[in-house]
């Protein structure tokens, strides 16, 4: 069997299937990576053809003599041998994003910038239907012109938002709620949380650019750092300023074993 691959409209090959299981094993071919053998009637990701595996077990049913669609340049028997050895060159030098585009710094940091406000405003707009003049009076009095409050201020603070109505502390915390909840769908869905969406950019897995599980691109990159970062606030000072590294992989990134890469 002749398998052919091709990866942003460069096309590869052809391979046997012990070479591409072999490039597959190695992380030099990716299961987004395009393939067709003869058989088929159109190029698939290498992964639908895998079920997801890390090996391609086709069937042993015939395959037909028809030619392989145009996907690129159709490439003749004497030049398959230079694309093989283009293709495992440059797959050893390129890391496992090499089938999209890293996201942009500043794509990222505005989808950042649009769920935190997303997160923020509408919470304060809630929270600011239940207080009245005096609360804010009795607020700046207190808060005086410190920028560090002090102990005395802080617990005079508690005091007075416990005279707040309870019912401000639960539509606060029933958007909250549901703002996590939906951050939550699209990430499942798409990879993406309405900034990253806004934005066309999406959180991938760094090892075969696949969605990654909520468990690593919720909890661990929203959850976690959020409440890393109520604690100590400098905090997402040096989370982000691993954005510059080779990969633009931010401390969260690196945590959760995920890329932020171009949708499109």
């Amino acid at each position: 069997m002749q398998i052919y691959l091709a990866r942003n409209n460069e096309q590869a090959g052809p391979y046997s299937l012990e070479q591409v299981n072999q490039m597959l094993a190695s992380g030099q071919v990716l299961l987004t990576d395009l393939a067709w053998h003869e058989g088929m009637s159109e190029w698939k990701p290498l992964g639908n053809l895998t079920h997801g595996q890390m090996v391609y077990q086709p069937s042993g049913s015939p395959f037909s003599n028809q030619p392989a669609p145009s996907q690129t340049t159709a490439a003749t028997s004497s030049s398959g041998q230079q694309n093989k050895n283009a293709w495992i060159n440059h797959s050893k030098q390129a890391p496992s994003s090499m089938a999209f585009n890293l996201a942009s710094v500043n794509k990222r940091v505005l989808a950042k910038i649009i769920d935190i406000l997303l997160l923020w405003l509408p919470s304060s707009f809630i929270f600011g239907q239940f207080i009245n003049p005096d609360f804010i009076k009795q607020y700046q009095a207190i808060s005086g012109q410190s920028v560090l409050p002090t102990t005395q201020q802080q617990e005079q603070l508690l005091n007075l938002l416990g005279t707040l109505p309870t019912a401000v502390y639960w539509a606060v915390g029933i958007y909250i709620l549901l703002y996590f909840a939906m951050q939550a769908f699209f990430l499942y869905k798409s990879g993406q949380s309405i900034g990253k969406k806004a934005l066309k950019i999406k959180i991938v897995d760094d090892q075969n650019s696949q969605i990654p599980p909520l468990t690593r691109s919720f909890l661990l990159r929203s959850i976690v750092f959020i409440m890393i970062n109520y604690f100590a606030l400098f905090f997402i000072i040096i989370d982000f300023a691993f954005i510059f590294s080779e990969r633009r992989r931010t401390l969260h990134d690196r945590l959760a074993k995920t890329l932020v890469v171009d949708a499109d």
